[in-house]
This record gives C-alpha cells, structure tokens and sequence, in this order.
C-alpha cells in the first residue's frame, strides 16, 4: 500500500480483507472508521520461514494517528485466540530498521531469531524474523 493511500486504495485493501475473513481482524470505531488490521495465516500460504505448528503474522498495522491507543495490543491479542491449538509459535518478517516495530514486538515477547532479504520492485531490504511462543 502506498504511504498515503487514495480512499479507493483503502477501501479495496478494506474489502480484500473482509473477503479473507480467517485470520483477519479490523479494527474499527463506532462510527466505521477503520483504525487497524491484522492479518495472521497458517497451513499453506505462510512464508518460507514458517514451519508446521506455527503461524505467520503477515500484516500488522494501526493508523499513525491511533499509535499508543493499545489497538495494535488488542489486534495481537484478539488474533492470537483464532488460532488453532496445534499452533505453537507465530513469526514474523519485517524491514530491518523499523524501530516502531521492532519496540512493538519485543515489547509484546517477540525475539528476533534471524536475518534474512525481501524483495520489492526489483530491489533487496534487509529483514529481521521474529518469533513469539505460545
């Protein structure tokens, strides 16, 4: 998603996520205005790094303007629960240098495990993995 989305950008991010209810949370105010989602996923669709018995926290993400309002928490926590029990670890990958969420995560008993590369556009970023145990 860009930096500052065009409303017609949110609104279909919006949709594809309602569509791809399993694992999929929002976060939204009385008034509909949407503040968050998270996305976890398990079985087949994970990444690489994802192994049998753990989950893939693909997507975390709270509107600046609602950072510090414990929407990210509840996000983490609410998801947590719809996993099945046979699920022992979630990981996640995010772009080496992302100090917000690096201190959300290690705040919340992520620990980085290992260093790995992403590709965007043709070009490589350095990642941290992470890993939470249940």
């Amino acid at each position: 998603m860009d930096e500052d989305p065009s409303e017609e950008q949110v609104e279909a991010t919006y949709e594809q996520l309602r569509e791809d209810s399993d694992g999929i949370l929002i976060a939204e105010d009385d008034d509909g205005t949407v503040r968050g989602y998270l996305y976890l996923r398990w079985g087949e669709e994970t990444k690489s790094f994802v192994n049998e018995g753990e989950a893939d926290l693909k997507e975390i993400y709270v509107s600046p303007d609602s950072w510090g309002q414990g929407i990210g928490t509840e996000l983490l926590e609410r998801g947590l629960t719809l996993l099945p029990e046979d699920i022992h670890r979630v990981k996640l990958e995010m772009l080496s240098g992302n100090e917000v969420g690096r201190s959300f995560c290690e705040s919340r008993g992520f620990e980085r495990i290992e260093t790995s590369e992403f590709e965007i556009a043709g070009d490589s970023y350095p990642t941290d993995i992470y890993t939470l145990e249940r």
